[in-house]
């Protein structure tokens, strides 16, 4: 496939813009993190990895692009289905034989028509992307310890997103999350501390969880885990103004999270919580 060189992998995340704009969206927030957390999963010593979200880079419609890469992964929300298979064809175009796989919500919500679309159809999370690495690349492509590449997300107003829970703990009848059946996850405390590790440097921190208000204990536990790790990160000087800045408000984001820890559309930690 790649001759001696390192196999190219492109990452993206299709997009259908309500106004039909190929423009960026560069101030939209939060940014979706799927494609960095998809990206981790390569070994980046013996692939060359891109990321193009369509939300925040714009549409992708660069010949070269089409052209360059050995491998394509889509990701996207399910109304972004269309232009997924709009995107394949390019590809398939601009290389013919490209193998394409497609997961996430589209993959989840059509299975049956991504099969007679995509090379590939990943139905599971994250980490379901190990087994299509060694079936499109072979084996030796898996990272050996896998982070997301939040190095790759650029700057981003100096906002920083992590993930401590997966899925939902709720069971909303309105709601496409938890119409999957897909089980409530929490992250350990080693998980949440190998993101902040890729993460690096921010000046504000977005929770990027459906929801972590399951128990007090457990909301006390991420507010502590995120202000010691913002604390331990920030340079000489700015890190007892982020201690004090985090402690001063631990106590009211968890007794908030006391009085709505029962109601699923939590006005305080439902959706994404920033500390700034």
């Amino acid at each position: 496939m790649t001759g001696n060189r390192r196999p190219r992998v492109l990452v993206v995340n299709a997009y259908v813009d309500p106004w039909r704009s190929a423009a960026p969206t560069r101030l939209f927030i939060p940014r979706a993190v799927a494609p960095y957390y998809l990206a981790g999963r390569f070994c980046p010593d013996r692939t060359e990895i891109r990321v193009h979200d369509e939300v925040h880079h714009g549409a992708l419609l660069d010949p070269r692009l089409f052209e360059w890469p050995d491998l394509v992964v889509l990701t996207g929300l399910t109304l972004s289905f269309d232009r997924a298979r709009q995107l394949s064809a390019y590809f398939r175009n601009a290389r013919p034989g490209i193998p394409i796989a497609i997961g996430g919500p589209i993959a989840r919500a059509l299975p049956r028509l991504c099969e007679t679309v995509f090379d590939y159809v990943c139905l599971g999370d994250v980490e379901s992307l190990d087994e299509l690495i060694d079936a499109a690349l072979g084996e030796g492509y898996r990272a050996d310890d896998p982070a997301p590449r939040f190095d790759m997300i650029g700057w981003s107003y100096g906002l920083g997103y992590i993930e401590t829970t997966r899925n939902c703990n709720f069971s909303c009848a309105f709601c496409s999350l938890t119409g999957e059946n897909r089980a409530y996850q929490q992250y350990s405390s080693g998980e949440i501390s190998r993101q902040f590790k890729a993460l690096g440097r921010v000046t504000m921190l977005m929770v990027l969880d459906n929801n972590f208000t399951e128990t007090t204990a457990r909301i006390s536990s991420v507010v502590s885990i995120c202000s010691a790790r913002i604390g331990a990160a920030a340079t000489s000087g700015g890190g007892g103004l982020w201690s004090r800045a985090i402690s001063s408000r631990t106590r009211t984001i968890w007794h908030s999270s006391r009085q709505t820890a029962a109601r699923p559309c939590s006005p305080v930690l439902n959706h994404s919580t920033r500390w700034c």
